[in-house]
């Protein structure tokens, strides 16, 4: 399978063209100064089928910062999940804020497979942008902080595994779009499954 996208054009929409050198965005400048990833997510970005993409440097900075957030968070995650905890969901889970992360996450891993079957990248980035941003470490990261450094072992080690369990998945997600940073937190897993 071939993927054609439109043009690629500067932000008020002129095409371009290396016969007009002030049109064109330079990939390796592009990647000293945003990264890989970056101009990777840029290039998916809003380029939606019959449409044109629009390629600056903004848009490579704001690519670059969701690089940024998934990296971080990533670490912070690795900090606060013990050696040994696994990465498959647990069993049971009472949380309900925990519940609906599951829930999200296996919502947006349908969306995600139909959304690449159907040649629809923008789109799954979009959705995968909005819900690691948002739901993840926005609202869960944020929310379960208490647990994490709470007293309660049996909660706080279902916390994690659910944890280690989004992220991994979301890892997953994302690497087909972001393949650098994903990999190097996937290589600071644990990877047990039990």
């Amino acid at each position: 399978t071939v993927y054609l996208h439109g043009l690629v054009r500067t932000r008020d929409g002129k095409k371009m063209s290396k016969s007009v050198p002030e049109t064109c965005v330079d990939p390796l400048e592009s990647i000293a100064e945003h990264g890989t990833d970056a101009l990777r997510l840029a290039l998916i970005q809003g380029t939606g089928p019959g449409q044109d993409l629009r390629l600056y440097p903004e848009k490579m900075e704001s690519c670059r910062r969701f690089a940024n957030k998934i990296w971080n968070a990533g670490r912070y995650i690795l900090l606060t999940i013990p050696l040994g905890t696994p990465t498959a969901p647990p069993e049971k889970v009472h949380s309900e804020l925990a519940q609906w992360l599951l829930h999200g996450l296996n919502d947006l891993i349908r969306h995600s497979q139909t959304g690449l079957e159907a040649h629809r990248l923008s789109d799954v980035v979009d959705s995968l942008r909005s819900f690691f941003w948002g739901e993840f470490c926005d609202w869960y990261l944020e929310w379960i902080k208490p647990v994490l450094y709470g007293t309660d072992e049996t909660a706080k080690k279902i916390t994690q595994a659910v944890l280690l369990h989004t992220l991994s998945e979301l890892l997953k997600l994302l690497h087909p779009f972001i393949p650098f940073v994903t990999e190097e937190i996937w290589h600071h897993l644990p990877h047990t499954e039990g």
